[in-house]
């Protein structure tokens, strides 16, 4: 019953009541940049290559909050199947298609979907004492599935109802999403996910996206693709787990039946260069009851490929030159609004790899940064991204485990140490302290990519921050410590102080 009051909902995945809309936001378009990363390339319209599109719509109907997430499927690819669904919405059991895969992704703790679904009736029934019974609608092809919460407070129980509709037209554009929220007693605040919604396009370049926020006055919202998508096979490596976490992997697979050669083939690189032989011909239900053919697969492809030999040669779904994106960034800020002419941009970016002695384990991740100045911007931001993903509410992941976390060194060769990357935006100006504070005219753009990101909590805004440390302090201390030429004035430090410390 946890899922379905809000009391249970904060304790168990950390998501406070105001931020359950953002929430609900942010998976269904996480969701949405996954499917296209991987799933876009090859859909053609008119011969051409088609735009990987996002269109996000926000509504009030008579009794609740519509809230619409579609994005381009032009080959009519099935994203859900009846069977899929059932397995998603089983309470009695966790289901995720990416759990335990290091792979880049950003859905990437699963059982979202039930969250998303219990939400509006822990909203509905806590607040107006009402029994909610909108449906959870998914769309895709030619098949619609309204899913619905059925909710025995008697006997304490919850299940869901899955009802599949046939659709009268061929829909093969677009797969979409739809989520509908009670309306809360006090007004309803467009601003927080219309803010959100624009944060969330910076990294993600290679998506377009339109938002169609639809309040007292109806108004779009355009940011197309400013750099295209690219061919990417998003595989995860054997040398990114440990083998305790490849068990976990095995025995989280749902389907018993598949051949394990096939699953190990589509999920690691190094399957494509392990022979059939190697691999007993077992299905992935015998391979579960087998801990000795775990542990020998788990070997077999180790020795199939050697680790990546450098960290830039982790494969991503858009081009990471440093001119090529910093263009691309600096269109996407003209999109928003964020970026005037002849306004200066700092860009960097940097690749690293972490390597683990005590677990064996090592990974490559790319860091990048973005510093705007400029007197026409009257506050001082800071956004975070992960796997170009943003948190709804603004918050940091960048939080080390103490104050030696980041340490970088200067041009005169002092070292400092942080326990925050604010503490190193600090040092350089960057800062919402009245007496610290010497550039506020600023925006601060930060992304981190790695298919192995440690999340510590079910809202993924914390994470093991220390694998990536060195490199965050070294880049950031590098893109902040250059001179600007804005010069704003200590009056005006005093008179913007903005919302950046949470």
């Amino acid at each position: 019953m946890d899922y379905v009051t809000l009391e249970g909902i904060e304790n168990r995945t950390g998501i406070e009541k105001n931020d359950m809309c953002g929430f609900v936001l942010k998976e269904l378009l996480d969701n949405a940049v996954d499917f296209l990363e991987t799933q876009h390339l090859g859909q053609k319209n008119h011969d051409t290559i088609a735009p990987a599109e996002i269109e996000v719509v926000i509504k009030k109907e008579h009794n609740y909050l519509c809230i619409l997430v579609r994005n381009s499927n032009y080959c009519g690819n099935v994203i859900f199947t009846e069977g899929q669904l059932h397995s998603i919405f089983d309470f009695d059991t966790f289901y995720s298609s990416k759990r335990n895969q290091y792979k880049i992704s950003r859905g990437a703790l699963g059982d979202a979907l039930k969250a998303i679904l219990c939400m509006p009736y822990a909203l509905a029934k806590e607040e107006q004492n009402i029994e909610w019974n909108e449906p959870l609608i998914i769309r895709n092809h030619q098949t619609s599935f309204l899913v619905r919460l059925i909710v025995d407070r008697f006997n304490q129980t919850i299940h869901a109802k899955i009802e599949e509709k046939r659709q009268r037209r061929l829909v093969t554009k677009f797969a979409e999403i739809e989520v509908r929220l009670p309306i809360p007693k006090d007004n309803l605040d467009f601003t927080r996910p219309r803010d959100f919604l624009i944060d969330f396009t910076t990294f993600n370049t290679h998506i377009g996206f339109t938002f169609r926020i639809k309040d007292t006055s109806s108004h779009n919202l355009n940011f197309p693709q400013v750099q295209p998508i690219i061919k990417w096979t998003n595989q995860a490596s054997i040398y990114y787990i440990t083998l305790s976490e490849f068990e976990n992997l095995i025995l989280g697979f749902e389907n018993n039946d598949a051949s394990s050669y096939d699953v190990i083939r589509k999920i690691f690189r190094e399957g494509s260069n392990i022979k059939k032989e190697k691999i007993a011909q077992m299905t992935v239900g015998q391979l579960k009851q087998s801990p000795r053919h775990i542990k020998k697969l788990y070997n077999d492809l180790r020795n199939a490929m050697k680790p990546l030999a450098t960290p830039s040669k982790l494969s991503l779904p858009f081009d990471v030159n440093k001119k090529v994106r910093m263009d691309a960034i600096k269109k996407r800020l003209q999109q928003q609004n964020r970026l005037f002419e002849n306004t200066e941009i700092k860009y960097n970016s940097k690749f690293g790899i972490y390597y683990s002695a005590i677990t064996g384990i090592g990974f490559p991740f790319l860091y990048e940064i973005a510093v705007i100045q400029s007197d026409k911007l009257f506050t001082l931001e800071f956004i975070d991204s992960l796997n170009c993903s943003v948190a709804p509410n603004r918050y940091s992941f960048l939080k080390g485990s103490d104050e030696h976390t980041f340490h970088w060194k200067t041009a005169s060769n002092n070292i400092h140490n942080a326990g925050t990357i604010f503490d190193i935006l600090r040092q350089h100006g960057y800062s919402y302290d009245e007496d610290s504070c010497k550039k506020p005219n600023s925006i601060i753009l930060v992304n981190l990519i790695s298919p192995r990101i440690d999340y510590k909590n079910y809202g993924k805004s914390n994470i093991d921050v220390v694998p990536f440390a060195e490199v965050i302090a070294d880049t950031t201390a590098k893109a902040c410590s250059s001179r600007s030429r804005s010069n704003a004035s200590r009056s005006e430090s005093s008179a913007i102080i903005g919302f950046l410390m949470h």
